[in-house]
């Protein structure tokens, strides 16, 4: 990535695929105030985490991943999954 004189940046790539989304607002505080993480700790279960991406999804919002987090591990071990889950 390269800056230049006023406002803009380069972005130079050797492959694949660059997708921007823009947050326009007139102060920084405007623009966080439209951004929205897609994750949490605790989704009660897996009809309620497929309810939600099928909410965002009808809504024309982007989804790419959704975090789960420590709830969906095998007593919390990494890479490992919950029975349960």
């Amino acid at each position: 990535m390269m800056f230049g004189p006023g406002p803009h940046m380069v972005y130079r790539t050797i492959g694949g695929i660059l997708e921007f989304f823009f947050f326009p607002g007139p102060t920084p505080e405007e623009v966080i105030q439209q951004y929205h993480q897609i994750s949490r700790w605790y989704y009660k279960d897996l009809g309620e985490l497929k309810k939600v991406v099928n909410r965002i999804q009808s809504h024309g919002i982007p989804l790419d991943v959704i975090s789960t987090d420590i709830d969906v591990m095998d007593r919390y071990r990494d890479f490992t999954f919950s029975k349960v889950c």
